[in-house]
């Protein structure tokens, strides 16, 4: 995968060949394209070069193509808005789609069965870009990145946001962070993210992978300081030391599961009637790997309906080696004990 410096040597020189199209729209602009006035630029396309609060909105079949796509560019640009909507509307970047490359607050929105392509993509680049925002949502509408996805390299709290049955595509690897509170959110049950190149969740601390029901395909590494939270379905998933798994409801994962013996575990507990209903519950499709966990790596909060009995914490196709020494503590008031049921399934047992 060519670096985001490469990008930059490639389409400076595409532009000094071919003519850049720059569209420095500053402060307070609109502009729609629909399908009688697309705009074909055979360099850079920039909304928002420093200034504030412009919209461009692509719709009724409208296109943009451009080899280079930045939306707020300098560290003036703040809050400008893309809105890509309908069947048949597309913007498609040759190279680099920047959403707040040095600056804050911009946006695109794709719904409605529009699309999006690029070669790679970076939200919030520079440090001090920060709040930038991608969203992908209804069926039909797609954001395909050919090749790295970069959410929050620089910047704080540049997030990517999937609802509705919307879907992305990353190629050869997608990043959520480095940059602080980086996050990425996958709402409603036919909403995907497709990762073929994996996703590496953190760097600094407070980045994360939510999960509302949605399924991510594709290998997750969870950083240091980094969650991996909610209910749906997850590739392989690897966290290390100081990262935070976070189950709510019932959270699949399609591979294995390897921790670490310093991996924290948040669990919700309800009553021990169903897992994944009443409590939260990893199902494991795959080698769920212990790395020495015991009681101390979790947190227990408890809810309505929490007493004794059992609660299913893990379930997998196999285990390999085992729980810590200390697998016995207190659960919101009452004593409670980790064990191994069989070969795959680990429990929590609360007693009165």
């Amino acid at each position: 995968m060519k670096s985001r410096i490469q990008w930059m040597g490639i389409m400076a020189a595409m532009a000094l060949v071919a003519g850049a199209l720059l569209a420095r729209a500053e402060d307070n602009t609109t502009n729609i394209v629909n399908s009688g006035n697309e705009i074909n630029s055979s360099g850079e396309y920039t909304w928002g070069a420093n200034g504030c609060n412009n919209v461009l909105i692509i719709t009724n079949g409208g296109m943009v193509s451009s080899v280079t796509g930045y939306i707020g560019k300098d560290a003036s640009a703040n809050n400008n808005t893309v809105i890509i909507s309908g069947t048949g509307s597309l913007w498609s970047v040759g190279t680099g789609f920047d959403i707040g490359d040095r600056s804050s607050g911009n946006k695109v929105y794709i719904n409605n069965g529009a699309r999006a392509r690029s070669t790679a993509a970076y939200l919030g680049y520079y440090g001090g870009a920060n709040d930038n925002a991608v969203h992908v949502s209804g069926a039909g509408s797609t954001f395909n990145v050919g090749e790295g996805l970069f959410i929050g390299n620089g910047g704080s709290g540049n997030s990517l946001t999937i609802s509705d049955g919307g879907n992305v595509y990353s190629g050869e690897g997608a990043t959520i962070g480095p940059g602080p509170k980086s996050l990425a959110i996958i709402n409603g049950t036919s909403s995907v993210w497709t990762a073929s190149g994996g996703i590496a969740v953190g760097g600094e601390p407070g980045s994360c992978l939510k999960m509302n029901g949605g399924t991510v395909s594709g290998s997750i590494l969870v950083k240091s300081g980094s969650t991996l939270t909610g209910s749906g379905t997850v590739g392989s998933v690897t966290l290390e030391k100081d990262a935070i798994l976070d189950p709510v409801g019932k959270l699949t994962v399609n591979g294995a599961l390897t921790l670490n013996a310093g991996t924290k575990l948040t669990f919700e507990l309800g009553s021990p009637k169903t897992a994944g209903k009443y409590y939260s519950h990893v199902e494991v499709q795959g080698t769920l790997d212990l790395g020495g966990v015991e009681f101390g790596n979790f947190t227990f909060t408890t809810r309505d309906g929490f007493g004794p009995g059992t609660y299913q914490l893990f379930a997998c196709s196999t285990i390999n080696g085992k729980l810590g020494a200390m697998a016995i503590g207190i659960v919101g008031g009452k004593k409670g004990k980790l064990s191994l049921v069989g070969e795959n399934t680990i429990v929590l047992n609360v007693s009165r």
